[in-house]
């Protein structure tokens, strides 16, 4: 059953409205601006944004042994990473143990947390082995695309870890109902909530840079606001989704200091920004806002709801942002500006998160609190594009230069 076909057809006309587009264009012009799209149904076990659990990278005594996929049982186990290939990492990965123990590979999957956001875990080649105070294992990952907009250095999303403690992210008013809930559930919810938070706490330096990427180009004033207010937005959603799961966990929790060393660039040129948004606020927030209103539609626990009513709307706002600010570009720059827009979308299914085929609890927990199972996530992100984004584009490309309605500074 399809619960959010209205949501889809009326934030299509938000963001078209937002663009200056009067009508659509035919449906014959929709795969050439997404080119051929096709939803990958993943075969890798654990999620980006989902699995996870207390993890990270320990200080891991690595000795040289057997590559991916020598050892199963971890006896006799080498934690020897391949490196990087092919878009995929193999890395050493550990977690606390779980029930006093160290979990085997298939259960390993349901706390690992990627070591790199917007990734997610394609097998666990090695492991477990046992270190002080940790079960480590040799993990293949690999990129997929993110929800929302990303902070980037050097094409990596960059996010901070969480910490057990207080420091002012709980709002303290959304709990959510854990009658009935095992460990296990509680621990995964946990987990899905924290790695939401820790991307949306992401968002808010994504914005940040974005509102300096705007003054560089000269954009008008009401692009500018609408940035900072959308970063405001991003400080309540991380606190939000801290919130929730902190309520599951628990016990407080809170984002770490931020990885913001190496190379952080601005840029200040009309082409790369529009390219930039293009993928980052038309693509990611409008798969953002589509999948919040996705998660509403099943979610049965009253602080849940309230959430992702709140984030579905405003990452509609923020989608409604990116699609204002490309048209601008597109405007201002021309035809340079167009066909670089319109090469991000024409590889717009690249662009997608991945999706996991395994979960840690059942679908109608799952559901209830907020989470899509694969099935569901597969499908939202289909119809996404076909009834979104791919006609959304395709009308943007094709609509006549004009000057985009500047929205009032009080809106």
């Amino acid at each position: 059953m399809d619960l959010t076909y209205r949501f889809r057809h009326s934030m299509l006309r938000r963001l078209l409205d937002a663009a200056g587009v009067v009508a659509l264009t035919a449906p014959a012009l929709y795969s050439t601006a997404c080119g051929k799209v096709v939803v990958d149904g993943g075969s890798g076990v654990g999620g980006s944004g989902g699995n996870g659990g207390e993890g990270g990278n320990a200080d891991v005594s690595v000795t040289n042994g057997p590559g991916a996929g020598s050892n199963t049982s971890g006896s006799g186990c080498t934690l020897t990473s391949s490196g990087a290939s092919g878009g995929q990492i193999q890395v050493t990965e550990c977690i606390v143990p779980v029930s006093g123990s160290c979990p085997n590979q298939y259960e390993a999957t349901k706390f690992i947390v990627p070591s790199q956001s917007c990734s997610y875990v394609v097998s666990i080649d090695c492991g477990p082995v046992p270190q002080p105070g940790g079960c480590c294992y040799l993990v293949t990952e690999e990129g997929g695309g993110c929800v929302g907009r990303p902070f980037l250095i050097e094409d990596t999303a960059r996010t901070a870890t969480v910490e057990h403690a207080d420091r002012g992210w709980s709002l303290g008013v959304l709990a959510p109902d854990i009658t009935g809930l095992d460990p296990e559930a509680r621990r995964a919810l946990a987990a899905a909530w924290t790695a939401d938070a820790l991307l949306e706490h992401a968002s808010i330096a994504a914005f940040a840079r974005f509102s300096l990427e705007l003054l560089a180009v000269g954009a008008p004033a009401d692009l500018v606001t609408a940035a900072h207010r959308a970063a405001l937005d991003e400080v309540r959603h991380a606190r939000i989704c801290f919130t929730l799961a902190q309520g599951y966990a628990g016990e407080p929790l809170s984002p770490s200091a931020f990885p913001f060393d190496g190379a952080i660039t601005l840029s200040h040129d009309l082409a790369s920004l529009a390219t930039a948004t293009a993928r980052e606020g038309c693509i990611g927030e409008t798969l953002a806002a589509i999948l919040a209103a996705e998660q509403l539609a099943r979610a049965t626990d009253p602080a849940v709801r309230r959430a992702l009513a709140a984030i579905a709307e405003d990452e509609t706002r923020h989608a409604e942002l990116a699609w204002r600010t490309i048209a601008w570009a597109i405007d201002r720059g021309g035809d340079a500006v167009r066909d670089a827009v319109a090469g991000v979308f024409a590889e717009a299914a690249q662009y997608l998160p991945a999706v996991a085929n395994d979960t840690a609890i059942s679908t109608g927990v799952l559901l209830s609190h907020g989470r899509l199972d694969p099935s569901a996530t597969r499908e939202a992100l289909a119809r996404a594009l076909d009834d979104v984004i791919c006609p959304g584009f395709a009308s943007v490309l094709h609509r006549a230069p004009a000057t985009v309605a500047v929205a009032s500074a009080t809106a």
